[in-house]
């Protein structure tokens, strides 16, 4: 029943836009296209995240969901190489992420989407479809070049 109603917020707290790494794109406009640095960090991804981001744009889906911490937080639990990797796509601003701390010996969760595609109200994320963006990222994983040209949907399918 909560996923019906949240989507993916029902796996976070009610805390979600306090934790210490909500890292959800609020002030950046939607329909902004990618940065040249956000757009050769893109070419340079790992084969297991290009294939998360390639998948993300080819089912038109709104976000992925990548548990562990960042190998760089000392105090994580489960370090994972991934999540490490799309925070700092994060912080080149290619993705959103909307997460939260967990107890020391629970792995964390994290939401990601492309930038601009995530916003936290009322302490839950929301996502919609930053179709600039994507056919940004289309492009430089060479998805017309495979025939998959990418069509952004006109809205995302209703949960309901």
């Amino acid at each position: 029943m909560a996923y019906k109603s949240l989507g993916a917020g029902c796996l976070l707290s009610a805390a979600v836009a306090t934790a210490a790494s909500p890292a959800a794109v609020l002030d950046q406009p939607r329909g902004a296209p990618l940065s040249q640095q956000a757009r050769d960090a893109l070419g340079k991804c790992s084969g297991g995240l290009r294939r998360r981001l390639l998948g993300l744009i080819e089912r038109d889906e709104p976000y992925f969901i990548l548990t562990g911490s960042d190998p760089q937080d000392l105090s994580g639990c489960c370090p994972n190489a991934q999540v490490g990797e799309a925070n700092r796509l994060v912080d080149l601003g290619l993705l959103s992420g909307c997460g939260e701390k967990a107890a020391a010996d629970n792995c964390s969760m994290t939401i990601y989407a492309l930038a601009g595609e995530i916003t936290v109200r009322n302490n839950q994320p929301e996502f919609s479809v930053n179709a600039t963006a994507r056919r940004d990222a289309a492009a430089v994983l060479g998805l017309s070049r495979l025939g998959l040209d990418f069509r952004p949907p006109a809205r995302l399918p209703s949960r309901a």
